[in-house]
């Protein structure tokens, strides 16, 4: 198989996590080499960590506060980052790269958070820029019928579930996307994401 970059996308609680970790270690056990990231990364020493760790616990840098436009910025230098420096090389010298979430999700959470509509689109393009010409060969669209975590109210949660529906028609005609219904069995979710994978 040559190299692919497949994608991983859907709202926080979906199990796209555990899907894309899975296709990772497939991958490597049938002899095609792969490595699995994330955006923005948690990856130890990298920007995407502290990036990470600044989101989730400001305080702990003495910061009191983030403006939505700030994160933003700062999530997409996390993403130059991982594409600059693990994605690119990676693909370029055969090795597959499963990526956990992708553009999509900083149009996504950052519509939900207010984010001021040109800033988030430039903010995409710049991203996209930076990808080049590589598009994913896979986003695989990852849904449940509630979230497994608790962290989401019902309302904010349909919210981001109806936002990805809109994201998915905007780029239906731009990149294979395949639809997982993560609600079951997960083995039976890992399946369908095989089977395009071999498709």
């Amino acid at each position: 198989m040559k190299s692919n970059l497949f994608v991983f996308e859907g709202p926080d609680g979906v199990g796209k996590t555990r899907l894309a970790s899975q296709l990772n270690d497939h991958l490597n056990q049938h002899g095609c080499s792969s490595e699995l990231l994330s955006f923005p990364g948690r990856e130890v020493g990298t920007l995407g960590e502290h990036i990470y760790r600044l989101h989730h616990n400001p305080g702990s840098f003495g910061i009191g506060g983030i403006s939505v436009t700030s994160e933003q910025i700062l999530f997409t230098a996390a993403h130059a980052d991982v594409i600059e420096n693990r994605i690119l090389p990676a693909l370029s010298k055969g090795t597959s790269v499963v990526l956990d979430r992708y553009w999509w999700s900083t149009w996504v959470y950052g519509t939900t958070a207010n984010l001021n509509s040109k800033i988030r689109d430039l903010l995409i393009s710049l991203e996209l820029a930076i990808w080049r010409d590589v598009k994913p060969s896979c986003i695989f669209l990852v849904r449940r019928k509630k979230p497994s975590a608790s962290e989401h109210t019902p309302e904010n949660w349909e919210t981001l579930v109806s936002l990805y529906d809109d994201i998915r028609l905007q780029q239906a005609d731009q990149v294979r996307i395949v639809d997982i219904d993560n609600s079951g069995d997960l083995q039976d979710s890992f399946r369908v994401v095989l089977n395009a994978v071999q498709t």
